[in-house]
């Protein structure tokens, strides 16, 4: 397990209102239980909507806790390119 830099991946964000979806590509180089720190909104939390291998399109067993993104916890994925979608409520 190892920390990947936000930064490192794509960002996308979609704002509506008051409600905030960020879709993320992790770098290719990310691995199965690596962690990511996210970015902190002042007042909100963020919550996990998705999380899948880019590779082979399966979706894959992720969380936040706190600020911080655990990709792919259950699998054995090395350097795969991850797209993770969270909210901020």
């Amino acid at each position: 397990m190892a920390a990947i830099t936000y930064t490192d991946g794509t960002v996308r964000e979609y704002v509506s209102g008051e409600s905030k979806v960020v879709i993320w590509l992790s770098p290719s180089t990310a691995d199965a239980d690596d962690t990511v720190v996210l970015p902190t909104v002042t007042g909100k939390t963020p919550r996990l909507v998705s999380a899948v291998d880019t590779g082979d399109g399966s979706f894959v067993t992720s969380g936040i806790s706190t600020q911080t993104l655990t990709l792919d916890a259950s699998g054995n994925g090395s350097n795969t390119t991850y797209c993770v979608a969270f909210t901020y409520i």
